[in-house]
């Protein structure tokens, strides 16, 4: 009983520490040799409970917050175009206004589960051989429009095909957020430039032309809901493109990293290869 005294007594200080306490640590025969070890290795485990734990609620405040705008706007014209009879314009033009929020809503509500998906380590599904010159283009060509309207040039290089073993829906999602960001970013009669190679593993470089990451923004590039630029609309994106685009990429044993500014934004996202081939005529 003397023996075991101490393991009861930093059970009993363990079993006191709750999701609402999670800041406190056990104390208890911390210094002693015998229980040092244990002491620590219970103390590091609430460290990263209390990590994951600020991370969970901060991220669902922010989810909370960004959930409530489009509703807020949604209900306003609601509530408005209620008042009294209107013309069959004016219903249009609050039917077209109300669609736009909920869009907003779906995209929101679609990042959100893919985020989540993402922090539960679920394994990809529908993991086969990608080609990735393949998708950039199809990428690409989805973003024509967007681009042509901005004034933006979209351009290609891509001497080589590249295979890697993944998820192609996620590969897509994570180089589509890339090119969508550089052709907001860019400026208009710039260009938007993918470089696709393989240097020990597949390797895609995303330069815009626009005025490049303020230093003061480059740490919280990839935290979730951040925007860089104010002025922006929120109806332009949900502040989460970077963020999934970084977990696609980690999904598959990749990485997305912000290279700096060249004087645009550069952006590299690296996955292992399962078989880079020579050029094709």
């Amino acid at each position: 009983g003397v023996a075991l005294k101490p393991t009861s007594e930093i059970t009993g200080q363990a079993e006191a520490i709750t999701a609402g306490t999670l800041s406190e640590r056990i104390t208890a025969h911390a210094h002693v040799e015998e229980f040092t070890r244990l002491v620590m290795v219970l103390n590091r485990m609430l460290d990263r409970l209390d990590g994951a734990f600020r991370v969970q609620r901060q991220f669902t405040a922010d989810a909370g917050h960004e959930l409530r705008a489009p509703l807020t706007v949604l209900k306003g014209d609601i509530d408005v175009t209620l008042k009294r009879d209107r013309s069959a314009a004016e219903y249009r033009a609050t039917l077209v206004s109300c669609r736009e929020e909920v869009e907003r809503l779906a995209r929101l509500a679609s990042d959100l589960l893919v985020l989540a998906r993402s922090d539960s380590a679920v394994p990809l599904e529908h993991v086969a051989e990608v080609d990735v010159r393949s998708l950039i283009h199809r990428v690409v060509a989805r973003f024509e429009s967007a681009a042509a309207a901005r004034g933006v040039h979209l351009a290609i290089e891509a001497a080589r095909e590249v295979t890697v073993a993944g998820d192609e829906r996620i590969l897509d999602r994570a180089v589509s957020n890339l090119v969508d960001n550089g052709v907001k970013y860019c400026r208009p009669g710039g260009g938007v430039r993918l470089e696709l190679g393989s240097q020990g593993g597949g390797v895609l470089t995303v330069v815009d032309d626009g005025p490049g990451i303020p230093p003061e923004h480059v740490p919280h590039l990839f935290v979730r809901f951040f925007r860089g630029d104010p002025a922006r609309r929120r109806s332009e994106g949900t502040g989460l493109g970077l963020a999934i685009a970084r977990a696609g990429a980690e999904a598959h044993g990749g990485s997305l990293e912000f290279v700096g500014n060249a004087p645009g934004a550069v952006f590299r996202l690296s996955f292992p290869v399962i078989r880079p081939a020579g050029p094709t005529s």
